[in-house]
Parts: structure tokens; C-alpha cells; sequence
């Protein structure tokens, strides 16, 4: 996180009921210099410990929360998906 390597993306959910996009899922990938981009269960090994857990997943709220506000001040609605990890996960409607 440090070297910018790992960063949030977002992926829009399709409601196919209404043909609308409405929700996004964040998601990270890190940019791993030897190994090319890499998806979280890539690299979920590297957070072994709780403290290192809780760091990430909250570096990655802070930022899923400040793109949902910055979208929400333009009146965009929509639900937001974070996905922590695979052993915390939660769900956040903005």
C-alpha cells in the first residue's frame, strides 16, 4: 500500500431485472513488480495476522467510503460492495 502497488477498482453489478448497473464492487489488485497484477486471493497469504487483517481492511473502507461520498455529492445512488477478505466480508449500501 505503501509503494502504491495495491489499488481499489471498481466493478459495476448489472441488475438484470431492470437492465441498470446498480451497485459497484470494490475490489483490490496489487501490481505485484515480478508477477504482474494479481488478484486478492493471490496474495491474501501476506496478511496473515489480525493487525495486518484489520490495516488493510481498513485502508480499503477509507477509500471505498471516499469514493462512494465523492460520487453521492453528484447524486449518483448506488449500492457498494466491499469485499475485505475472504474471512471478513461486508456489505455497505451508500
Amino acid at each position: 500500500m505503501e509503494n502504491n502497488e495495491i489499488m481499489l477498482f471498481f466493478e459495476p453489478r448489472l441488475n438484470t431485472r431492470t437492465g441498470y448497473f446498480s451497485a459497484l464492487h470494490a475490489v483490490v489488485r496489487w501490481h505485484n513488480p515480478r508477477r504482474g497484477q494479481l488478484i486478492l486471493d493471490d496474495f491474501k497469504t501476506v496478511l496473515e495476522d489480525e493487525s495486518a487483517v484489520r490495516g488493510f481492511s481498513a485502508w480499503m473502507l477509507k477509500l471505498a467510503f471516499a469514493a462512494a461520498d465523492e460520487w453521492s455529492s453528484h447524486g449518483y445512488k448506488f449500492r457498494l460492495a466491499v469485499n475485505v477478505t475472504h474471512v471478513l466480508e461486508c456489505q455497505i449500501y451508500h
